[in-house]
């Protein structure tokens, strides 16, 4: 109720608001009526936010974004807990009231995906030496690269992405620290920049010797990273 009132009276740049009984019903009896019920209940306190969402749009002519999201599956035996690798407990559902791009159509999603989605909603443009660090990838919008991945061996890495747009080049960063993790900066070297639809480079590392790398991918559209040991 306070988060209705909060929207349709104040309207913040930002509100986040966390629903537990659904979470709580599934630890408590999993694959059940009284979860049924419990997702029916979470349906009806959307429909509240949205309906606020909705009155700002039309009365104030607001453009928003609502995300619904889960922070986690469920036990693939009887839905009740989660922890292990099964996919029904790795795998979350994400809900959007926009037309989401290739990416967020062809490839699985995750949750690290809907802050860089926000931030590009409300234009806030992200430092390059924040977003070399950020894993997610825009939902909305163009974007040019997705899915790194990166290998080291015998001195080299092969780096290896998916082209979402195929054309333009795509500029391959690598680091051998992680200060940033600390507060501090990482220096990054340019080690090539390649055709973005070759999907794949090798770069040499033998004169930056390390136990791992840090490697980023920046294309036109976006920017995304990976490691490497």
């Amino acid at each position: 109720s306070e988060a209705f009132r909060s929207i349709r009276e104040q309207a913040p740049d930002l509100s986040w608001v966390y629903l537990e009984y659904t979470d709580d019903m599934g630890h408590a009896h999993g694959d059940s009526p009284r979860m049924d019920s419990a997702i029916a209940y979470l349906d009806r306190q959307m429909g509240r936010l949205w309906t606020a969402i909705q009155y700002r749009e039309k009365q104030f002519k607001e453009k928003w974004l609502i995300i619904i999201t889960t922070d986690h599956g469920r036990s693939a035996r009887d839905g009740r807990d989660h922890g292990g690798q099964t996919p029904r407990e790795k795998s979350g559902w994400i809900v959007a009231n926009v037309p989401l791009n290739n990416y967020a159509r062809q490839q699985d999603v995750a949750v690290v995906d809907i802050m860089p989605t926000m931030a590009a909603h409300l234009g806030i443009n992200i430092a390059p030496e924040w977003q070399r660090e950020l894993d997610g990838i825009p939902l909305t919008g163009a974007v040019s690269v997705s899915r790194p991945r990166a290998f080291l061996f015998q001195g080299r890495l092969d780096i290896s992405w998916k082209a979402i747009d195929p054309t333009g080049t795509v500029k391959v960063w690598v680091s051998a620290t992680n200060h940033f993790k600390e507060g501090g900066q990482d220096l990054y070297q340019l080690m090539a920049e390649v055709p973005i639809s070759s999907n794949q480079v090798i770069v040499d590392v033998r004169k930056m010797p390390s136990t791992f790398y840090k490697v980023v991918l920046e294309a036109k559209h976006n920017t995304t990273n990976t490691w490497a040991e």
